[in-house]
This record gives structure tokens, C-alpha cells and sequence, in this order.
């Protein structure tokens, strides 16, 4: 199984999905021009793996400010592991909370989604 680590840049964020260490995050900003050369890198990683996954997974998602193409690309992002969430993997979001945009589509996302978030103050 593999690992998924792209370093962050002014405009796009860190993601660091790895199953050894039970580490599955996207932390910083994402205001890139065109947030599909990550997010299909993410896609490409998700539909390898996430059969393969075991036990509890948490997606942390510590996102200071995302653009609106971010946005809809993190909704499939997030279908996607809805997908295995009915499919009986235990999967849970942990949306940081840290700023009112972000924070309000965190909070849009967990009312149309069919997986369990938890919010967590960024700040702790």
C-alpha cells in the first residue's frame, strides 16, 4: 500500500495520506489556480487504497482558506469516502475549525454528506 505525501507551496496545501502511521491529512491553503492536479493525485491514491484500509480512519482536514474549485473538489473527495463509509468502513472527518468561511462549508459539507465529522478548534 502506498504512501501520499505532497509538500505544501504558498498556494496548495500538505497532504500526507499514509496507512503505517494511520495519518491522513490536508492541512494549509488551497487557493491554486487548478486544485485538480492535486486532487486527481488524491483520487488516484484513494481509489487504490482505501478497499485496503482497516480500523478506524480519520481524514484530518486543517484548511486555513480554500477557493471555490477547491471546494468542489474536496465534495468529491469527500463522496468518495462516503462511497466506503456505507460500504461499512469505519471512516470519520475531523474538520479544524479556524476560520468563519472555512468553517461554515465544513459545516454545509457534514449536513449533505452521510459520514460522521467531528469539529475540532484549530487553535488546540
Amino acid at each position: 500500500m502506498g504512501v501520499l505525501i505532497i509538500k505544501p507551496t504558498k498556494t496548495t496545501p500538505y497532504v500526507c495520506f499514509d496507512p503505517l502511521s494511520s495519518l491522513y491529512e490536508i492541512s494549509g491553503n488551497f487557493f491554486s489556480g487548478d486544485p485538480s492536479k492535486i486532487f486527481d493525485l488524491i483520487f488516484e491514491w484513494l481509489n487504490k487504497n482505501m478497499s485496503c484500509l482497516t480500523g478506524k480512519i480519520k481524514f484530518k482536514i486543517k484548511l486555513n482558506y480554500f477557493n471555490s474549485s477547491s471546494i468542489r473538489l474536496m465534495l468529491k473527495m469527500l463522496k468518495i469516502l462516503e462511497e466506503h463509509f456505507r460500504a461499512g468502513q469505519d471512516i470519520e472527518i475531523e474538520w479544524y475549525l479556524n476560520d468563519d468561511d472555512v468553517d461554515n462549508e465544513g459545516i454545509m459539507l457534514s449536513q449533505i454528506l452521510e459520514i460522521p465529522f467531528e469539529f475540532k478548534n484549530k487553535n488546540t
